[in-house]
Parts: C-alpha cells; structure tokens; sequence
C-alpha cells in the first residue's frame, strides 16, 4: 500500500535506508527491528508522516547509542530551559545559551522542538498535528545529527524532507 503514495513511499524509504545506513549484517539492535516495523505500518494505515518518521528516528538513535541530549546541557549538564539552546551534534546535542558550543555548525534551536523530539524518544505521539515550522525545526536538528553520525546525508533525505513539505535543504558534515 505504500507504494501507491509517494510521500509515504518516499518516508518508508528514508526509513529502511536509515536502518541500512546506521547498522551492521549480523550485529542486531535490541527492538530496532521492531521499531522499523512499527513505523512501516503506521505510514501504511495514514500517521502523520511527520509523526511516524521523527518517532522511529528519535527512538532508533537511543537504540543504536546515537541519542542527543535534548534536556540537559551536554556542556556544564543543567536542564535546558526556555525558551531556547543551541544545538551542536559534536557537542552532545543541546547546549544552553551559558556554555559555549565548540561546534561552529551549532544553531539555536527552540526549548519546545527539543521536549518534542525528546517525547517522541521516549515512545509519545502528538495529539494534534504539528506546525510546519515545528516539523521543519525537528527534521533540521535529525539531518543534523544523522549527518553528523554518519558523516553523509542519506540519499532519501530530500524525498522525506519534501513529503513532508519542507524545502529541500539537508544538514551535512
């Protein structure tokens, strides 16, 4: 079914990339297997796609050992207050506006971008459909922290990122 939607189709696709990218043949991931699955079939029964990507993504990174901080400084380790932090994968994630980033790629992100991805992490969904600047600040910060894992951005990115109806820009290395 979702290969009659192609911004579904594309989502599934960044999904399986995504897992192919990040694992080893051999080396399996406790529930990975299971959050990939779980992902493919809320695209097929029609989830926000915005919702099942940055769940399985935010989910995914914490199996694999790849989670940003989100809440806490990765510098001086207080809470991440608002109504923002910067935000540098070299760094650890969010770092508040005390602590320097040492990353000169870091940006400023929004307090509230960090608690949702943060939410998604621990397995919430929303209850209302998110705003478009919301979708495009979350799905900066995960190109950011993939390219940065990976040192490349996936081929799929920009199919994902116009399925959900952002513009084409990709965070890279």
């Amino acid at each position: 079914g979702l290969a009659a939607d192609f911004a579904r189709y594309s989502a599934a696709c960044y999904v399986a990339e995504f897992v192919d990218a990040f694992t080893v043949e051999g080396m399996p991931i406790e529930g990975l297997y299971e959050m990939t699955l779980q992902a493919l079939d809320r695209l097929e029964k029609g989830a926000p796609l915005p919702d099942a990507v940055f769940s399985f993504e935010a989910r995914a990174l914490a199996a694999l050992g790849f989670a940003p901080r989100l809440r806490e400084c990765g510098f001086c380790r207080k809470k991440i207050a608002p109504p923002e932090a910067y935000f540098a994968p070299r760094d650890g994630g969010a770092v508040c506006l005390s602590c320097r980033p040492r990353d000169e790629r870091r940006f400023l992100v929004r307090w509230s971008a960090l608690e949702s991805l943060a939410r998604f992490g621990g397995g919430e969904m929303p209850k209302e459909p998110m705003k478009p600047a919301l979708v495009d600040e979350l799905r900066r910060i995960l190109d950011t922290v993939v390219a940065f894992h990976l040192e490349k951005i996936l081929r799929s990115t920009p199919f994902v990122r116009q399925a959900m109806g952002l513009t084409s820009r990709a965070e890279g290395r």
